[in-house]
């Protein structure tokens, strides 16, 4: 019997057996066959079963992509799956940028990706060294010996529950989701490429969460679209969690839990289907990426390159996130803990100077894509197509008023109840290998909140809370990581620990009925996901509607669901808040509708297609519900509604000058070049 080589040997290694590989083949077969069976034949599988297989098959193209990108640009480290899968979304958005600038996104285009990253997944499982038996061997060892067991199976069995409730039917918000999201998402699939200069949600992000989101709606149904940040980013953030394990020196399991529970009792505070946990998976992603390579010690072009990767990838989500990777640029100029190993300043400025370049050709297309939509590269520091005094957004607020307003924010209970406390003690767990990241995190979440708060003191501390999430609580989680890798955390440092373990277990204990509501919510959702979408209903009337213009033609629009148009057969733009955002030098709304006319005319829109503000089916378009905004609580929404109401009878005039060619009582489409008989 011989010996096996030394380590380092550099010898080819046995192969494993044929025998050996059996598992591997099937599970290969498994992950290509049976997605390509949902695509091909979904009604096989039935809507939930297919959205929740097609779901796993896009984490394991990330899986694929990121252990590509892995094994080209830091070959020499272990990275664990979850790491690996958030540098696959990573790239996905990275290349996303290019196909949707060039109108090359369409759903052939992002099925090759997909199924290219799930042939690099299994590939992949050809290229472990040990053999499939030896891995499970291994696999039941570390488990049977954990005393945690019991209660990492039960938290992975609540995490796959809440993926099931993601992936069953619910329903998208009408004023964001179906004018707007929805619709971006659709572009995406059947166009390549989302260019709406009407519309004032194409500027508050460069478009990273609809493109993600095109790659579920490929199978999935539009009530679905919760599938990839309530389900997929779920999975990925808590892939992310526990991977950190293998990375850390010396692993606290109890301190891992408890932040694995913070993030299932996390309050849901989604209005619409925009980033929140993306965004969360997005800043941990890019904190990991910082410690990981700062711990190798890591330089040149290819750690940069990762880094660059991941950090673009969050600032494609939202706008607001801009601010906080911003810091966490910056934090890369700061020494490490450890004075003997840490890079010298020269090493640490080029280092960031080449991550900054990379960042910026990431973001790129990116940025070129909103500045052909909207004529802004960089919303809201730039105007672009948008109104600066739509809503009031912009209007003149007393100092104390936004301080007043700052400070019921800084102290608003969700999602982190603890988080002045746990922001007190940041700083202080800024150990050898984590602190420049964690540095850079607690300073961008502390400016990036200023910013946003003092920015729009006519919001309400539910909306700060919706776009603070995802920087919020990836701190929360870099802090508690950081804890929990001991191997980094002194004895004198004890205090600290205990105070952030205290913050950690106060969240848990305040938050148990969000957790309780959040399965609630997925049972509800499981348990009614037979009954018809009302996403669905009077498809029909749009699909007549957009046949009564002529293919080709471009069309303007301000109907409830415009997802359910055809935006291959037309161009079409969304006119989705009047008045809010348009093309220089700006919709003419209380200009009358000659002058409306005459403006959609010299932009090549012939045709317009509205619904009927005496009639709707929704309130956004509703003359009624706008008439009481006027004089409703909310300031910003009395400045907005007059550019409402001035819509309105805008459409009610083209509608008795211009020439009907559809109108069913609710949706009504004229001809702007052609009087009325």
């Amino acid at each position: 019997m011989t010996s096996p080589p030394p380590s380092g040997d550099p010898r080819p290694q046995p192969l494993p057996s044929a025998l050996a590989r059996v598992p591997t083949i099937l599970a290969t077969a498994v992950a290509i066959m049976v997605p390509l069976s949902v695509l091909v034949t979904p009604k096989l599988f039935g809507p939930l079963a297919a959205t929740a297989i097609w779901g796993l098959a896009i984490v394991l193209c990330f899986a694929g992509w990121g252990s590509w990108l892995g094994r080209r640009l830091v070959a020499e480290l272990e990275v664990d799956w979850g790491l690996r899968a958030a540098w696959g979304l990573a790239l996905t958005i990275a290349v996303g940028g290019p196909l949707c600038l060039f109108g090359l996104a369409r759903r052939p285009t992002l099925l090759i990706w997909i199924f290219g990253g799930i042939a690099l997944a299994t590939r992949e499982m050809f290229r472990v060294s040990d053999s499939p038996p030896q891995i499970w061997r291994r696999f039941w060892t570390v488990v049977a010996g954990c005393r945690h067991t019991p209660l990492i199976v039960a938290m992975v069995s609540v995490v796959g529950f809440l993926y099931l409730g993601a992936a069953a039917r619910a329903v998208p918000n009408p004023n964001d989701d179906w004018v707007a999201y929805l619709p971006f998402v659709r572009k995406i699939l059947q166009t390549g490429t989302f260019v709406d200069p009407f519309s004032v949600r194409r500027m508050a992000a460069y478009g990273g969460q609809s493109y993600l989101q095109a790659l579920t709606l490929i199978v999935a149904e539009v009530s679905r679209v919760q599938i990839f940040d309530g389900g997929i980013c779920l999975v990925l953030s808590f892939a992310l969690i526990f991977g950190f394990a293998r990375e850390a020196r010396r692993i606290s399991w109890t301190i891992l839990l408890l932040v694995g529970l913070v993030v299932i009792m996390l309050p849901d505070n989604r209005a619409n289907s925009a980033a929140e946990m993306s965004g969360v998976v997005g800043f941990v992603a890019a904190w990991r990426t910082v410690v990981l390579i700062d711990r190798a010690g890591l330089r040149g072009a290819r750690p940069a390159l990762l880094t660059a990767l991941s950090m673009a990838a969050v600032c494609t989500l939202r706008q607001n996130y801009l601010p906080v990777v911003g810091f966490m640029l910056l934090a890369l100029c700061l020494r490490r803990g450890d004075e003997q190993q840490s890079p010298s300043w020269a090493d640490r400025r080029r280092h960031l100077g080449l991550v900054v370049v990379l960042l910026g050709a990431c973001l790129l297309p990116w940025a070129s894509l909103a500045f052909r939509s909207n004529h802004t590269f960089l919303f809201p520091f730039f105007h672009g197509n948008y109104d600066p005094n739509y809503g009031g957004i912009t209007a003149p607020s007393p100092w104390n008023a936004r301080l007043r307003f700052y400070l019921s924010a800084a102290f608003y209970g969700d999602p982190i109840r603890t988080m002045p406390l746990l922001l007190l003690v940041g700083p202080g767990i800024a150990a050898v290998a984590t602190g420049r990241a964690v540095w850079g995190l607690w300073a961008g979440t502390i400016v990036g909140f200023a910013v946003l708060a003092l920015s729009l003191p006519d919001a309400d501390t539910y909306t700060i809370a919706r776009y603070d999430f995802a920087y919020v609580v990836a701190f929360v989680i870099a802090l508690g990581l950081a804890v929990a890798d001991q191997g980094t955390t002194s004895k004198r440092d004890l205090s600290i620990l205990v105070l952030v373990v205290v913050g950690l277990a106060i969240q848990v204990y305040d938050k148990q009925a969000a957790g309780i509501r959040a399965v609630s919510v997925a049972l509800d959702r499981l348990g009614s996901d037979s009954t018809p979408s009302v996403l669905e209903t009077d498809a029909e009337d749009e699909r007549r509607m957009q046949q009564a213009v002529p293919a080709g033609e471009r069309l303007l629009v301000m109907i409830e669901r415009p997802y359910l148009l055809d935006y291959a057969r037309n161009p079409i733009e969304h006119l989705d808040y009047p008045g809010a955002a348009s093309p220089a030098p700006g919709i003419p709304l209380l200009a009358g509708s000659e002058k409306v006319a005459a403006y959609l005319v010299a932009r090549g829109t012939r045709y317009f297609a509205f619904a009927t503000p005496d009639h709707p089916r929704d309130d956004l378009y509703s003359r009624a519900k706008w008439k009481t905004l006027l004089t409703g609580p909310t300031r910003m929404w009395r400045i907005a509604a007059p550019l409402f109401l001035a819509a309105f009878d805008t459409v009610d005039e083209l509608a008795r000058s211009r020439r009907r060619i559809y109108d069913d009582g609710h949706l009504i489409v004229i001809d702007l070049d052609v009087a009325a008989r």
